[in-house]
């Protein structure tokens, strides 16, 4: 679904209907269809419709033979047919004008090549009309505040009083699970929507929905197996960031598998879970890694406002303590600064001299005997402007625990604007419960208490939409190509890689391709000083492992007698030579590899990182959605060992990084602008004195990989 104010009312539709008709209402009591249509009875205050064309009443209630037979559109349409008639009942519901639907009937994408034709079908119907669409494979919708429980799952039998929360699954069971810990954990949830196939409407059309300031959602908590929809939950993660909310999402398929393709190192280091995760953080999304983050997430948010910033100062009583919570911090993305003068002073104003009153403030284990004073620590950070939240860390102390519970829940009502959490570790359960229902999110393990923060904090960089003047890129004809059988793309050669980067303006050495060793001589002579031979042929994508690369290359002599062995290797490996490529060497410096590709999911990306033989050696690489902006590369750049590199490098320009982020910005460009350039790697980009120097390069050429079945995903999602 493309989001639009017509996409909006849709999903309006889906969240907030007045009136549901369910199809497929079965005489079994324990089928998707009687289940849903019994938890509408039971709960929706609006109209609710049941459509049986075999049975005309079931319990009591008369049912409908069809949706025409209702005499009025219903506001939502469920559909629990078999697989083979839900076309007939969707096609019923969109001439009606029937905005949004659910299909819980599963036999779609996941069961095979009919399956996926069925599911084509299904969201080429709902474009048509424009309709909201959740699933097939679904196992619902629930949407709180309009008393819609649109759902077989048992989920519905647990009290909920609502909530600012959603729970977004592309695993239904999964979801139903976080949607009842967090109930059983006293926080209410709003929504809840099992995704399912995720064919029409994707995981980004109902995060993007969830964001809007009238949906009352402040947190969404999902459970993925792919960020689809990326543009739109990039809007998403916008708004989230404009209006203090989190989206957090734990993702399940964490792999490289199927990743590398045409012998591409983005390929095979910056695989689907390095995009996905790079896009989500530079999108401001936050990654949990358990369902216990998504919950202390959810709680943390339904006691204490948002932060304002990421700074946190931390009181502690242990110095060991204090030492675990500064590498929390700074691995979870969270600052630690240093306090003023001034403020260090009120801390020693406090606590023994022979404290700490750094961040981590250590107070030493005078809490013992004052613990009103050392909450009173946690105050003066609290009140200081120069933290953002206050994380106090207590040990095993029930003796004094009733004096820190009231003190901590008093400064707590005094500081709103300043999140305070403990760590308690140890102690009775009772006091940490005393601490939660005062509003104090509590914790015992430190790492779960660092987590829930970042779930509190803003994020550390939310990416702008590009300004397509800034991020222009030339759309060029690439070369006609001729695919493999049986393959949609083909991997370009460096030298027609090289005629495309000259087209696009970018910088490259001086060089040409010589069909013999005299050319290579002649295209020598006009270089000045050594020069580095390549053989080009086909397939011979890292030709140095074969001996294909000869650098340092100098007079005639040694160039004709170096062409030659090449022109030799080529016919002893049997291909097909296009020539020997002849290029100024370019100065010793800080190799990278910068490119961009079209994911399966995410769309162009741009991808930075430390090249040559370091790409897979390494593996360290920053990736972010294109086109992209300058300052989106310079977050990028500031992610990575490399970007340090170009900061502290000696002999290469004050300003290296930004041209580097330049480069970036203009390969991303580039692939976002030509639907037909699947990747394009330049790898090593040599930075040094001569300036920033694309000296190998592959492209490939062909159908954007998207899939064909209509679907964004398949399987069993129930």
């Amino acid at each position: 679904m493309t989001t639009s104010v017509e996409s909006a009312h849709a999903l309006d539709a889906l969240f907030r209907p007045a009136s549901v008709a369910v199809v497929g209402v079965s005489t079994s009591p324990t089928s998707p269809g009687a289940r849903t249509f019994a938890n509408l009875v039971r709960h929706f205050e609006g109209e609710v419709f049941g459509v049986n064309p075999a049975e005309p009443e079931i319990e009591g209630r008369r049912l409908a033979a069809s949706l025409t037979a209702i005499g009025r559109p219903p506001d939502l349409v469920v559909i629990a047919t078999p697989s083979e008639s839900v076309l007939d009942v969707l096609t019923e519901a969109g001439g009606l004008g029937v905005r949004a639907a659910i299909v819980l009937s599963a036999g779609f994408a996941e069961a095979g090549e009919e399956g996926r034709r069925r599911q084509r079908l299904l969201v080429e119907t709902a474009r048509k009309y424009g309709m909201a669409l959740i699933g097939p494979n679904s196992m619902g919708v629930i949407s709180k505040p309009s008393s819609l429980f649109a759902t077989f799952t048992n989920a519905v039998q647990v009290a909920n009083a609502g909530g600012r929360v959603a729970v977004v699954g592309q695993s239904g069971g999964m979801a139903a699970i976080i949607y009842t810990i967090c109930l059983a954990h006293g926080v209410g949830v709003d929504h809840l929507v099992a995704l399912g196939n995720e064919s029409a409407t994707t995981l980004g059309d109902v995060v993007e929905w969830m964001m809007r300031p009238e949906s009352g959602v402040d947190a969404v908590l999902g459970f993925v197996e792919s960020l689809s929809g990326w543009d739109q939950l990039a809007k998403a993660a916008r708004m989230a960031a404009e209006s203090q909310k989190v989206i957090a999402f734990c993702r399940a398929g964490r792999s490289l598998q199927g990743a590398a393709a045409a012998g591409s190192h983005i390929g095979a280091v910056a695989g689907d879970e390095k995009v996905l995760a790079d896009l989500a953080a530079a999108g401001g999304i936050v990654a949990a890694a358990t369902l216990d983050d998504l919950l202390d997430i959810a709680k943390a948010r339904h006691v204490a406002r948002p932060m304002r910033g990421r700074r946190v100062g931390v009181v502690t009583a242990s110095g060991g303590a204090g030492s675990l919570f500064a590498d929390l911090m700074v691995s979870a993305g969270l600052e630690l600064p240093e306090l003023s003068p001034e403020l260090q002073k009120k801390v020693f104003d406090v606590i023994p001299w022979f404290g700490s009153a750094t961040n981590p403030v250590d107070t030493t284990a005078f809490i013992q005997s004052r613990p009103e004073e050392f909450c009173e620590v946690a105050e003066i950070l609290a009140e200081s402007d120069e933290v953002d939240a206050v994380m106090v860390f207590l040990g095993t102390l029930d003796p004094i625990a009733p004096r820190l519970v009231r003190s901590l829940t008093e400064i707590a009502e005094r500081n709103p604007a300043v999140p305070v959490v403990v760590t308690w570790g140890g102690g009775s359960k009772r006091f940490k419960e005393d601490l939660w229902r005062a509003g104090v999110a509590t914790f015992d393990d430190p790492n779960r208490a660092v987590r829930a923060l970042v779930g509190l904090a803003p994020a550390r960089y939310v990416a702008a939409v590009p300004d397509p003047a800034v991020v222009s890129a030339p759309s060029f004809d690439l070369p006609p190509t001729q695919p493999a059988e049986g393959e949609s793309t083909v991997t370009l050669n460096e030298h027609e890689v090289r005629g495309l980067l000259e087209a696009a303006g970018l910088p490259v050495p001086a060089g040409a391709l010589a069909a013999d060793a005299d050319e290579a001589v002649a295209i020598a002579a006009g270089i000045e000083g050594e020069t580095v031979l390549k053989l080009i042929a086909p397939g011979l994508e890292h030709k140095s492992d074969i001996g294909g690369v000869v650098v340092g290359v100098s007079g005639a002599d040694e160039v004709r007698s170096q062409a030659e062995r090449l022109f030799a290797l080529g016919r002893e490996l049997g291909v097909a030579v296009d020539g020997v490529l002849v290029e100024q060497r370019v100065p010793a410096g800080i190799e990278l590899v910068c490119g961009a590709r079209r994911d399966r999911v995410a769309g162009p990306v741009a991808v930075v990182g430390l090249g040559g033989v370091l790409t897979e050696i390494i593996g360290e690489m920053a990736v972010r959605a294109a086109p992209l902006t300058h300052a989106d590369a310079m977050d990028a750049l500031g992610q990575l060992f490399a970007g340090r590199l170009l900061d502290h490098h000696r002999g290469i320009g004050a300003d290296a990084a930004g041209a580097v982020a330049d480069l970036l910005v203009r390969l991303g460009g580039l692939v976002a602008a030509n639907d037909r350039l699947v990747e394009l790697e330049c790898n090593p980009v040599i930075v040094s004195e001569a300036g920033v120097l694309i000296c190998d390069g592959l492209a490939v050429v062909g159908e954007d990989p998207v899939t064909s079945d209509g679907s964004s995903r398949g399987g069993s999602h129930q």
